[in-house]
Parts: structure tokens; sequence; C-alpha cells
């Protein structure tokens, strides 16, 4: 948060928290997105 600060960023702007996390990759070395959002936000329940 201290980088926000120093930047001059509006408080209201600043981020609520800060995630840090590994970042799956597939086999040729892009990030593997449909992997993180399983991983993070869950699986999608088809109705």
């Amino acid at each position: 948060m201290n980088f926000c600060a120093e930047q001059g960023l509006a408080k209201y702007k600043w981020p609520e928290k800060i995630v840090f996390a590994n970042v799956l990759r597939n086999v040729t070395g892009k990030i593997d997105k449909p992997a993180l959002r399983e991983k993070y936000i869950g699986k999608k329940q088809i109705v």
C-alpha cells in the first residue's frame, strides 16, 4: 500500500487487498486461464 501512497494515488482508488499467487501455465508456457478460474472461483454449474 505504500507504493500507492508514493505514487500519489487517491486513497479511494487503493486496492482492498493484494494477492500474490503462483500463475498456472499450460505446456506451451501460456497462462492457463480456465485452470486459474477453477482454482480461485470454482467450477461453473450448468443449469
